[in-house]
């Protein structure tokens, strides 16, 4: 969801010449992440024994990155409409 969501905003906001370049940069940026939550993830299990410290800790990093979002310059930008004739 997540993916199709941002290539979607990607291709309305960023201008095809450039879509290219954007997209090599930022899916690798994407994806660095999973690497290191794995690792912590595993850490956790291994510690706790439980799922229930991970769904807590996803919780959190799904409400903080709301927060974050919601704040960012980013979305005052996509929620502008758009005049007539722009593009």
């Amino acid at each position: 969801m997540i993916i199709v969501l941002t290539f979607t905003l990607r291709q309305q906001h960023i201008p095809q010449a450039h879509l290219g370049k954007v997209i090599t940069i930022t899916r690798p940026i994407a994806f660095l992440p999973v690497h290191m939550f794995s690792t912590v993830a595993g850490y956790v299990l291994g510690r706790f024994e439980s799922i229930v410290p991970l769904a807590v800790m996803g919780a959190l990093v799904l409400f903080v990155s709301m927060l974050v979002g919601m704040r960012s310059q980013f979305v005052k930008l996509t929620n502008t409409p758009r005049r007539a004739g722009q593009s």
